[in-house]
């Protein structure tokens, strides 16, 4: 009897261990490793809609400017190319703001500005008024992805930054498989084109909302006593961010490739009647990427940033290689898969980076850094193509580009060795 006596004394105290109501500061703490929060879904869908926006225009406009304007294809393609340029000095503007001001409010000028543009789009246009929208559109681009992704820093908890970092970056993703589908469905309808700018404004319209109605932790500030003259940003540094620089230099690299895989794989496919197949490349790409992202995020807070990144810039030259002497539909869907592996997981994980590297109140610089870096690559990678082609053939002209990748994979290592990436 006093043996079941003592052991219904200690199942009583167990009882009351595991009752034990959970304290405030615990449930806190709790709180503050959570990822899944309103306000995170709120800067991830803002970020979804400028992602499909990009995406939406990208792949209609050269066509539209073609038709609307009577202009050939290569005058058609300045309209692609001056929203990169607007996108660029949109960057070089909004970093110091989004630190001023705060990402909220950039984040809202942005898409009140991208709404405007899409408006103005059904009005009678002259080519040049065509092309300054057009600029002023690639600048509001700047501010609107600038801002979510210097924001969101904000509202991810430190010990899981990488991780939260990869689930965001999925809305680019995703944007940049349903845009190329919609504006397909669009243009084969009976509105055609009309339909590609209605949709425009409707995605506008709910980034506006959700920019309104999000909320986000006040960007800490550097005290006005710990400042002097000689601290005050001069030339580049006042727009820039000079400990992101050296891996931009990297994403910058691979990026390269992937301006010229998104404008010349179809003009590529065509010559070796692969058509079908890449009418599917980037949704099976944006699968592999979303695939890799679940996981990558958690890998590189667990383990490191090299133990992703060596892999996924392997990967990326593969991708390429892989894309150069692909003769089926087959072989160009292992590229992509090979690619959605290598660069998705690439510009994740190192826009996870540009946070651990850059000090907090100078987060909207840094983003401004990273993506100017994702730009010039774009930008850049179908002008070169396009003057390689012609005279190395694209087979080889994508072979070089996964040498440039095994490059960027060399050039990351050097750096990360000098302590400049991590």
């Amino acid at each position: 009897m006093r043996q079941g006596y003592v052991i219904t004394i200690e199942k009583s105290l167990i009882l009351r261990i595991k009752e034990k109501p959970v304290t405030e500061e615990q449930q806190q703490i709790a709180s503050s490793e959570k990822i899944f929060k309103r306000d995170f879904f709120l800067i991830t869908g803002a970020n979804f809609c400028s992602s499909l926006m990009f995406n939406l225009m990208i792949v209609v406009i050269t066509g539209y400017a073609a038709s609307a304007f009577n202009t050939g294809t290569s005058a058609g393609s300045l309209a692609a190319s001056i929203y990169i340029i607007g996108a660029l000095v949109g960057r070089l503007i909004i970093g110091p703001k989004i630190d001023e001001w705060g990402a909220r409010c950039t984040m809202i000028i942005g898409f009140l500005v991208n709404f405007a543009v899409a408006m103005l789009f059904f009005l009678p246009l002259s080519w040049i008024a065509f092309l300054l929208l057009r600029f002023v559109q690639g600048v509001s681009f700047a501010f609107m992805g600038s801002s979510c992704n210097a924001g969101v820093v904000f509202l991810l908890p430190e010990k899981r930054q990488a991780e939260g970092m990869s689930y965001y970056s999925l809305s680019m993703v995703l944007g940049s498989a349903f845009g190329p589908f919609l504006a397909a469905q669009a243009i084969s309808s009976s509105m055609g084109y009309s339909l590609v700018f209605y949709i425009l404004c409707a995605v506008a319209i709910a980034a506006v909302a959700m920019a309104v109605a999000l909320r986000l932790p006040p960007v800490p500030k550097v005290p006005a006593k710990q400042k002097t003259a000689d601290d005050a940003p001069k030339g580049l540094s006042s727009v820039i961010c000079p400990v992101v620089v050296p891996s931009s230099v990297v994403v910058l690299i691979f990026m390269f490739g992937y301006g010229a895989l998104l404008s010349h794989l179809l003009i590529y496919a065509e010559g070796k009647d692969l058509v079908e197949a890449a009418g599917i490349f980037f949704l099976v790409y944006a699968g592999a990427t979303f695939v890799c992202r679940l996981f990558s995020g958690r890998l590189v807070d667990s383990k490191g940033y090299a133990v992703v990144l060596v892999p996924a810039l392997a990967f990326a030259a593969l991708g390429f290689f892989v894309l150069s002497w692909a003769n089926t539909g087959f072989v160009l869907l292992v590229a992509a898969v090979c690619m959605g592996v290598g660069i998705g997981t690439c510009q994740a994980t190192f826009l996870a980076m540009v946070p651990a590297l850059a000090p907090k109140e100078d987060m909207g610089k840094a983003m401004s850094t990273y993506f100017i870096a994702v730009d010039g690559g774009s930008g850049i990678g179908p002008l070169a193509a396009g003057f390689a082609a012609p005279y190395l053939g694209y087979e080889m002209t994508f072979a070089v580009m996964g040498v440039l990748c095994l490059g960027a994979l060399v050039l990351y290592v050097v750096l990360r060795r000098a302590g400049k990436a991590l």
